[in-house]
């Protein structure tokens, strides 16, 4: 997967893909889908799929290579 995000101004792309995936982590924990802590990306492919999901309604656009 490839993803190709610009930043603007202050606003990095890093910064933004770090809150948004970071966000969309403590919204899996509040929901028991995920356990608190250090990890691995994830393998199962629901997490997977929401992930992709919420980066999709920012408009960040993912590419399977």
């Amino acid at each position: 997967y490839q993803l190709d995000e610009k930043g603007s101004g202050e606003n990095t792309a890093m910064a933004k893909l770090v809150s948004i995936t970071l966000s969309a982590t403590v919204d899996l924990m509040l929901q028991n889908k995920l356990q608190p802590g250090v990890q691995a990306a994830p393998s199962n492919k629901h997490i997977i799929d929401y992930f992709f999901k919420i980066l999709s309604d920012y408009s960040i656009k993912i590419e399977h290579q």
